[in-house]
């Protein structure tokens, strides 16, 4: 259930999109940042050009299911032998 996500957790939320949208479903990875009656509020992993900082509101009749997920992997670098 996605009221058990904790804050600060990374998680994946799969969220219906409006009907007549390309698309039935979209994914949100990112940080949780508040859980609320409403829905949730996802600081995304990746985002474009945009005002939110990356901070999206997904409302809770469009969850279809969400899970608390690992961090991101360390940043791995190439050494040269």
């Amino acid at each position: 259930m996605w009221q058990r996500l904790p804050v600060g957790a990374r998680g994946v939320v799969r969220a219906t999109l409006p009907e007549g949208a390309p698309k039935r479903f979209t994914d949100v990875i990112g940080v949780v940042v508040a859980v609320e009656f409403w829905g949730l509020r996802v600081r995304r992993d990746a985002y474009g050009y945009d005002d939110d900082g990356g901070v999206i509101n997904i409302a809770s009749e469009t969850i279809v299911a969400a899970k608390e997920i690992p961090s991101r992997p360390a940043a791995v670098t190439a050494r040269r032998i």
